[in-house]
């Protein structure tokens, strides 16, 4: 229990500490998915899409988004036309898309959820704690509003610019 709440505890001074807020400039680019755990009230951490997750974020500088997460080592589908129920709901369970509008308060990103794979979240909104240091954002997303476990953790490294070929 110690652990637990040093660990959150750390969390929080970490998050709190930063002096300067991000902005959507700072946002603004391709980032490629790192990790997703998430962390339970006993502060269990666990991998949520594998230990090698696929996945992108793309941010526009005019508030736009999209992002693909998928766990690591997914099964291809037998056929694309014709892949079983059994597949299609393995598939479906192992990937998360979502697009939309975002915008920021201080260290918050809230994202405004227009479009995605689970209807459940179309016009919905999602909050997450961001945080960038150099080319590594931190995003926390937490059960409750309180700031304490469980809550999911995705880290994401930006994309360098590809060079243009002749």
């Amino acid at each position: 229990m110690t652990k637990w709440l040093l660990s959150v505890g750390f969390i929080l001074m970490v998050f709190a500490s930063s002096s300067m807020a991000q902005s959507k400039t700072s946002l603004v680019g391709t980032w490629r998915l790192v990790s997703v755990t998430v962390t339970n009230e006993k502060g269990e951490v666990k991998d949520v899409f594998g230990p090698n997750p696929d996945g992108f974020i793309a941010m526009t500088g005019d508030g736009g988004m999209s992002i693909i997460m998928t766990r690591s080592g997914r099964k291809l589908l037998s056929s694309v036309a014709n892949a079983s129920t059994e597949e299609m709901a393995a598939a479906f369970s192992s990937s998360l898309a979502y697009a939309g509008r975002y915008t920021l308060r201080d260290d918050k990103m809230i994202i405004h959820i227009e479009a995605c794979t689970t209807p459940n979240f179309v016009n919905t909104e999602d909050t997450r704690h961001v945080k960038i240091e150099g080319d590594r954002l931190t995003m926390l997303w937490y059960f409750d509003k309180e700031g304490s476990a469980p809550y999911y953790e995705y880290i994401w490294e930006r994309l360098k610019p590809v060079a243009a070929t002749k």
